[in-house]
Order: structure tokens, then sequence, then C-alpha cells
């Protein structure tokens, strides 16, 4: 009741202050209220109420009222001399500071106030994903025995500057830049990718070689935007969309001889899309953060390659 009696006297305030501006007064505004208590505003400059205005009145009240309760409750403890006692609160800020004054030149205390206590809406966060990749095949026949990829030691890795832009409690949306790696290790180390007649192929290696990796790996510069939606306390997700040029590519081949081991490395486009694009889905659960991406285009040039799609997933650090 005391607080919302409080919010009829800032009220009031206006409706006087209103009045004297437009007589052109600039004096003392007192309010008088319940039996022999009184607010009192003393505006000298009308420059001064223009600052009144810019003050959080709602939290102002919030303040008074709390002042309000906790002095009923020390009334308790106090001797029946001391109870009842007028005393004067003086309530100013400077520089972003509340400074509380207790009676007349009385103790002094400091605290930021809430009404500079700004919430940042865009942050800014560097993200390292780390998980695995694969392909499928988007005719949805299976895939040939010489290109099937390793779904452990076929890993994906991605460096993206985020930024986050919080709208509401509940939703924000997340856009950023990065790059990433495309790693496909194949499960048979023979085999080997080869232009035949302008088209991709996955043969096997036909020398009598101890073949023991064989990888094919891809890098992209991509950008990103997921709008995220928080469910409870603990769980956000969201899906949205990506697209990534296309850097580089190579293959890297393991092989064992005598003389011992020796890596063969091809730099090649293999006839890859320069682009791709696809759907991103971002699950945050306390504070663990999982991704999937999803290739909406394959992986290869249409007739130029296998009819693949990329895959991948895995955790955001």
């Amino acid at each position: 009741m005391k607080a919302l009696f409080l919010y009829n006297i800032i009220f009031s305030l206006f409706i006087i202050h209103s009045s004297l501006e437009a007589q052109g007064i600039r004096d003392t505004i007192q309010i008088h209220f319940g039996r022999s208590s009184q607010m009192l505003f003393l505006i000298n400059d009308q420059e001064d109420y223009k600052v009144l205005k810019q003050y959080d009145l709602k939290g102002l009240v919030d303040e008074l009222t709390e002042h309000i309760q906790s002095e009923e409750l020390a009334q308790d403890s106090l001797p029946p001399e001391e109870k009842y006692q007028k005393k004067e609160i003086v309530i100013s800020w400077e520089n972003g500071v509340k400074i509380e004054r207790h009676g007349e030149g009385g103790d002094k205390k400091t605290s930021p106030t809430k009404k500079h206590k700004k919430k940042r809406r865009v942050r800014h966060s560097w993200d390292f994903d780390l998980g695995v990749n694969n392909y499928f095949d988007a005719s949805g026949g299976s895939i040939e025995p010489n290109a099937q990829v390793k779904p452990w030691g076929s890993w994906y890795v991605g460096l993206n500057s985020i930024y986050r832009w919080r709208l509401s409690k509940t939703f924000r949306i997340e856009w950023g830049v990065g790059v990433n790696w495309y790693n496909f290790k194949f499960q048979n180390p023979k085999t080997r990718l080869q232009l035949i007649n302008g088209s991709t192929v996955f043969n096997l290696e036909d020398r009598e070689l101890r073949s023991k990796k064989s990888k094919l790996t891809v890098s992209y510069l991509s950008t990103q935007l997921v709008p995220m939606i928080r469910i409870g306390k603990n769980v956000r997700w969201g899906v949205g969309p990506y697209a990534a040029y296309r850097m580089g590519s190579h293959t890297k081949y393991t092989i064992e001889d005598d003389q011992g081991k020796s890596k063969l490395k091809n730099t090649d486009a293999y006839n890859l899309r320069a682009w791709k694009y696809g759907l991103r889905l971002q699950l945050r659960v306390f504070d663990t953060e999982m991704f999937f991406n999803y290739d909406l285009n394959t992986l290869f040039q249409k007739d130029r390659g296998p009819e693949l799609r990329g895959v991948s997933f895995g955790v955001i650090i």
C-alpha cells in the first residue's frame, strides 16, 4: 500500500510541475500525505527537472519502500524513547553512483545505481568447433566401398568469430564468420581419388605398396546465422543457415616400404564445389553446447563426381 501511495505522489508531482511550468513559476513543491508526512522537491532550475525526468522513478519508489520496511523492522529492537524519531534520508546520484545520507550531515553510503547498469545487447566470443564429419549418398543409395569413411579419425575442426545479439531474455541471434575443415579419413588406406575423363572417382592403389592412411581434406571460409531460443533456465537451441567458400583441398596418402614411412600430398580441386550451404543446429544444455551441420548441396560438382552430401557434428568449446 505504501509503495502504491508513493507512485501516486510521483504522478502528482508531474501534474504540479506541468502547472508551474505553464505559469513560468520555479518554486518548492511540497506534497503532504497521511497525518503528518510530507515529500519535498526543490526545483531551482528547469534544467534540473529535466535531469529528474531521467531518473528511474520506479526504482526510487522501490528503494524508499525498502527503507520504510527496514525502519519498521528496526523499530521493534529500539528503546521506547528512540522509537518514531524523525529521520531524513537524502538520495542523490553523482557520476552514476548512488549517494545516501542519513540525517543532516550524517553518514554517507555509496553504491552503483541500477539505472546506470546496462547489459550489453551484443557480445563477442571466439568459438572452437570440434567433432567428426562424414557424408552420405544424396540419391539414397549406399556409398561404394572405396569411398567409405572412418567415423573415428575423420575430424571436423572450426574456428569462428561469433557475435550474440540479445533481443529478449529468451531470444537472441548468433552470427559470425570463421574457417573450418573437412577431414575424410577413408576406411581403406589404399583408396585414391583420381580424375578419369573429367570426373572424380574413388579407386584403389594398384601398386604393391603397404598403404597406411588415406584421407581427403577440404578447407572453407564460412559464415553463419543461428537464432537461439531459451527453454527454461538451462537449455538453448536454434537452427539457422550457413554458407562457405572452399579455400583449398588436398589428398594425403601414407605408405610404408623397406626404407620407412613416407607421405604423398596432392593438392587439387578434384571437382569439389566452390560453395557449399546448409543448416546448422545448435543445442546448449547447462554449460555444454553441441552443433550439427547438414549440407544441402553435394560435395562434388553435378555429373563430375559422386552424389555425396557432407554432415558434421560435435561440441562447441
